[in-house]
């Protein structure tokens, strides 16, 4: 026999996916013409000073790139899903 949660509970677990799948709680992806991000990592990577990346995020429409530098040093950048463009 299965029980039904209260529909209180029920829309606490609804909603969120709804908003989601409409898209109502912001635009969270990369736009359209992005990218691939293997792409863009790969300008990471090529860099001199790379040793290897610690940290990727999705943020304030560029992607965060955090990387450790062969000399041990931390470094960050940001990089523009449709260009490609790398700011420090």
């Amino acid at each position: 026999m299965s029980k039904l949660l209260p529909t209180g509970a029920a829309l606490l677990v609804l909603l969120p996916a709804v908003a989601l799948s409409q898209g109502l709680l912001g635009d969270d992806a990369p736009p359209q013409n992005a990218r691939p991000l293997s792409q863009l990592l790969q300008q990471v990577e090529s860099r001199p000073d790379f040793a290897y990346i610690k940290d990727i995020e999705w943020d304030d429409d560029t992607y965060q790139i955090e990387y450790q530098t062969k000399e041990g040093d931390e470094e960050e950048i940001e990089i523009d899903p449709a260009t490609g463009k790398i700011e420090e």
